[in-house]
């Protein structure tokens, strides 16, 4: 997210990604769906922040429960 501006660029995970570390690395911002983890996580993400998504989500434990699988199955 540029915080000048609160716009988030959906490929800067994914530019930033060849530069991850052996290490536990966090995707902040822009993640709003189950896809979203998926894609992060086949960039090498262990985890991500989610939140504004889940503020909006009618149903936030489904959404955690959907963004876990899907980020899962695109790690196996």
């Amino acid at each position: 997210r540029n915080l000048r501006t609160l716009e988030v660029d959906g490929e800067r995970l994914k530019k930033l990604s060849s530069y991850l570390p052996d290490a536990v690395c966090v995707a902040e911002s822009g993640l709003r769906v189950a896809e979203d983890a998926a894609r992060v996580a086949g960039w090498g993400y262990s985890m991500a922040l989610v939140g504004t998504a889940l503020m909006r989500s009618d149903d936030p434990g489904a959404l955690v429960a959907a963004m876990r699988s899907a980020g899962a199955a695109a790690c196996s």
